[in-house]
Order: structure tokens, then sequence, then C-alpha cells
């Protein structure tokens, strides 16, 4: 799973599994062709961190049409704003989905807010409610029972959101029911460069 400026969560398939299940898989996940008669399930959604930087760019508008003189930087208040979200222990009835872009199996999905009582509008709670709507939107597109049926054991997360953000995690192995390890940083080209390797 990474979660970065959008989101994905994907898996090597044998052909086997595939075949059994194709009827049953979820038009929000892809079925991409791989190496050794193998295949990639992903579910690539739209909505990520980009939702989280929306609602940075938001506060930081707010800030100004109030007239705050000594405007904090966008990353000065990304990094705050996580700590709050991470020192919020009691559970929150404040439910956000932010899927601010729709998504490719839904383009007319829009994000919604719901459950707000006078209590639960505090800002760490606010930010939790988008990373749990974050996670949550995942696992609609690939629900955790799919991962299972596969023979997923664990999820290995990487972006910044997992990587440096341990209640994120949390929130991930909640969510999916599964333990998560965070992954040494890579790319794309080196992941490609790997794969076309011959095995020893």
């Amino acid at each position: 799973m990474n979660i970065s400026t959008s989101a994905q969560l994907a898996f090597v398939a044998d052909h086997e599994f595939i075949h059994n299940n194709f009827s049953k898989i979820p038009s929000s996940i892809q079925i991409l062709p791989f190496f050794q008669r193998r295949f990639i399930s992903v579910a690539a959604a739209l909505n990520g961190g980009n939702c989280l930087a929306v609602f940075v760019d938001v506060l930081s508008c707010w800030m100004r049409d109030l007239a705050v003189i000594d405007l904090p930087s966008k990353e000065i208040i990304f990094d705050r704003i996580l700590l709050l979200a991470s020192t919020v222990d009691s559970h929150s009835s404040l439910e956000i989905k932010p899927t601010l872009l729709g998504e490719r199996h839904d383009p007319q999905r829009r994000g919604s807010v719901s459950h707000i009582t006078p209590h639960n509008l505090e800002l760490g709670n606010v930010v939790k409610a988008i990373l749990c709507g974050i996670v949550s939107n995942m696992n609609d597109m690939m629900p955790s029972e799919f991962l299972q049926k596969a023979g997923i054991r664990r999820i290995v997360g990487s972006g910044r959101l997992l990587a440096s953000c341990a209640f994120v995690c949390n929130m991930v192995e909640s969510k999916f029911q599964l333990p998560v390890t965070v992954g040494a940083s890579g790319d794309a080209a080196t992941g490609a460069a790997l794969a076309m390797m011959p095995s020893q």
C-alpha cells in the first residue's frame, strides 16, 4: 500500500486465483498482466494525501481571511495537524469521506461529512477523520476479504503518511485486519529493473 499524493494497494496473484474469481472482482480493482503467467491486482485511488493537502490549503486560506499576520508555511501546518491527529485517543463519531476527485470506477462520487456534533470538531478530530476516510476508501476499493481470499498475510506500506505516522499504520491494520510493515524506500524504476533481472 502506498499513500502519498494519491493511494494505491496492489498484490501479485497467480493465474488460478484470477481465473476462479474473475466474475467476483470489484470494478474498483484492475487486473494487469505480470511475469510468469501471474497478474497484478491494483486498486488505484485518485484520493490520498492530496485530500489532506487540500485541507491544508483551506486552513491556510482561512488564516489569511482572518488576517493572521505570521502565516505559517503549508509544510508547518501539515506537520502540526498530523501531530494533533496523532494525539486524539478517543473514538470520534465524526465521519469524513474525502473522495474529492471521485474515483475511476465512480467518477461522480464526491466527498461528504456526517455525524457532526458540538464536541467533535476539534482540528485533531477532523484531520484524523480525513485520514480514516482515506483508509476506508482504500478498503472499499479493495476489501480486506478479497485480500485474505488471495492469501495475503500482511501489508507492506510506503509513502509519507505510512512511513512517518504510526497511527495511520494502526488505522490500516484495524481496517484491513492485517499487520502492516513499512517497507524500505524505492521508486518505480528500481522495481522495474529488479523485476527484469533473472532469478539466481
